[in-house]
């Protein structure tokens, strides 16, 4: 140290007061108590310093302050595009609704039609079971008639056939009559022949002998007569027995078809009585349409009225984050002035020379489990966050996932060996990276998981899309598109294991076996999705399973090798997978993917940081995160595309 006399130091402060030089070395050499110029000095010494440390404070706190806008006005950004496509789908959804009162309306007017046909039918129905009614009891007469007309045949036929007998009988009598006849005429020839043999006293016996022989004739002539009416009364007693023997069949025909006719009448009449009953429970339907229909047209309305809100209300959000945007752009503004001054304040203190205190910047190491654009994301965000917390980050991924353990691990060891103060890690599990996690927590670095968890090592907090949940999330996707029918694989990769991954493939299956008619099938893939693996996995279910209409797959590689594979060639299924990358929403678009599950990775980017600055600051955090799934569709992929 430098030795001063009285005169030396009053000079040696103005000497470094002229100088602004405030430096500890020169402190050093003022002697705290002496002179009123080395008071002087000691007071602008404690001024100027202070003011120094303060304006570099100023200028940290902001640049903070511009990483938080910036940060703030991104996210009222998102709401306000957000709040603007909400606001078209529900203006969209009301013309939707109001077209669907308008044919509510319509179908109401047709039910209403319908009710009044049904109960006119009934009516008519009605009539015709009476007319039906009235046919079977005329049916009934009619058979009743022809049963007399079949016993009144019954009697001619008999009565002819009396007739028929004693006209035979009469035969007899007339055939006796020509004998006779014969007989009285030859009698009378030898009473005429012995008449004249007896001369004048046979004279009287021969006229008599003429009157018997012309008897005789008579007699034979009126037998001839009555032969001959009996022979046309006998043939015509024949033709009428011939046609009431044909008559009898015809009757008994007859007699068969009204019995039919009948049966028939009682069919239709059994069939009219279902029918009124149906018709009847029918109308019943109707009339509790007619109700429903009521009820639907008074929830159209409430619907319509609620989206108009809803409208109206996204509309007001979106102004709210219009004057959000403008307050943010003031800010931004009011940074940039106090940004300006803080530099022109540096500028003209530069002169002044005061020890230079370093703030000194966390370092945070962000380590995944691969190198995929999935991450792309979560590092943007990361980024962003840092500047508002005065964080130095790293980032560090493996390009291949079967050296994924290695290249981890030695990254690890880099990391706690550079003094690192926290590790954000999206693991894969091995003997050697717990041991290098344990190790970190043991030297006191915090340690957050981000995606999924190692069993066996100590943490702060775990930030993940629940693996099950987004499993059951896309089982219920699956369960949708495929209307709850068919037949989904599901690949689990047999030689690398990551905790969400299985999760998300259990949690997919259960779901399906426990809630749909969905048959699943396990199919073992490797989890590098090279393109030789791809077509050894498509090739075998299409041998082996070829009634699969849809895959899904459990990674973003895989969904994205796929979709690749089934560019080039024709696949019978449907792909279903995860996460949300530039690539996956250009297969969405172009129909080779039919949706995926989007995980919240830009969360992980930010909220690791903003629970540092916690844990660091000894304060408490939550040991587990879930920030949820969403599905992505050609629908609604436009309102995500700031997320890729």
């Amino acid at each position: 140290m430098k030795k001063f006399n009285r005169f030396n130091e009053d000079n040696y402060a103005l000497e470094q007061l002229k100088n602004w030089d405030f430096t500890s070395e020169t402190k050093s050499n003022i002697p705290l108590t002496g002179s009123a110029e080395s008071g002087i000095y000691n007071q602008y010494y404690e001024y100027i310093t202070e003011t120094i440390e303060g304006i570099n404070e100023i200028d940290a706190s902001s640049k903070q302050l511009a990483g938080i806008i910036k940060s703030v006005g991104d996210s009222a950004d998102d709401v306000r595009q957000a709040s603007e496509y909400i606001s078209l789908g529900a203006q969209k959804q009301a013309e939707d609704i109001e077209n669907c009162r308008i044919i509510a309306d319509d179908l109401s007017d047709k039910i209403g039609d319908m009710v009044s046909e049904s109960s006119d039918i009934i009516d008519s129905t009605a009539e015709i079971k009476e007319v039906t009614r009235n046919g079977k009891e005329a049916v009934g007469n009619l058979t009743v008639h022809q049963q007399k007309n079949v016993e009144a045949n019954g009697t001619i036929t008999e009565e002819i056939y009396t007739l028929l007998q004693k006209a035979d009988a009469i035969n007899k009598i007339t055939s006796m009559l020509h004998t006779i006849s014969k007989q009285t005429n030859l009698l009378a020839l030898n009473a005429s022949i012995e008449a004249a043999r007896a001369g004048e006293a046979g004279k009287g016996f021969a006229v008599v002998a003429e009157q018997v022989r012309e008897l005789s004739e008579e007699s034979s002539k009126a037998s001839d007569t009555i032969d001959a009416s009996l022979l046309e009364m006998t043939n015509e007693l024949n033709k009428l027995k011939g046609i009431i023997d044909n008559s009898k069949e015809t009757f008994e025909a007859q007699d068969e078809a009204v019995s039919n006719v009948v049966d028939a009448f009682n069919d239709i009449n059994g069939r009219i009585n279902d029918f009124v009953d149906v018709q009847k429970q029918f109308n019943s339907q109707f009339a509790e349409l007619d109700k429903d229909k009521n009820i639907l047209m008074d929830a159209l309305s409430r619907i319509s009225a609620v989206i108009q809100e809803s409208s109206a209300t996204t509309q007001e959000v979106a102004s709210l984050t219009i004057s959000e945007m403008s307050t943010i752009s003031i800010l931004t503004k009011m940074s940039v002035t106090v940004d300006t001054l803080l530099k022109k304040l540096i500028k003209n203190s530069a002169v002044i020379k005061t020890d230079k205190h370093e703030i000194a910047h966390k370092k945070v190491a962000y380590i995944f489990d691969i190198d995929d654009p999935f991450w792309d994301a979560t590092i943007r965000e990361a980024k962003s966050t840092a500047s508002a917390f005065s964080y130095e980050l790293s980032f560090y991924a493996p390009k291949d996932r079967n050296q994924a353990a290695t290249g981890i691990h030695t990254e690890l060891r880099r990391v706690i060996d550079a003094g690192y103060d926290a590790i954000v890690i999206s693991p894969v599990d091995s003997a050697a990276i717990r041991d290098d996690l344990n190790e970190a927590k043991r030297k006191g670095m915090k340690l957050i998981f981000i995606s999924s968890s190692i069993p066996g090592v100590t943490y702060d907090s775990l930030i993940e899309s629940n693996g099950e949940g987004i499993g059951e999330t896309a089982a219920d996707v699956v369960r949708t598109t495929l209307c709850n029918t068919g037949k989904v694989a599901v690949g689990v990769w047999s030689d690398v294991k990551i905790e969400s991954i299985e999760k998300r493939a259990d949690g997919f299956i259960r779901e399906l076996n426990s809630h749909s008619n969905i048959s699943v099938v396990k199919c073992d893939v490797k989890s590098n999705a090279s393109a030789d693996e791809v077509e050894r996995y498509v090739k075998y279910l299409n041998t082996n399973h070829p009634d699969v209409t849809a895959v899904y797959t459990t990674n973003v590689n895989w969904g994205v090798a796929l979709a690749e594979y089934a560019t080039k060639h024709s696949v019978p299924f449907m792909i279903f997978t995860i996460d949300l990358t530039s690539k996956i929403a250009e297969y969405i678009r172009n129909g080779k993917i039919k949706a995926a599950i989007a995980q919240r990775a830009f969360v992980w980017g930010s909220k690791p940081l903003e629970m540092l600055n916690d844990l660091f600051g000894g304060h408490h955090v939550e040991k587990y995160i879930d920030t949820g799934a969403y599905e992505v569709n050609s629908t609604n992929l436009s309102i995500y595309n700031k997320r890729i």
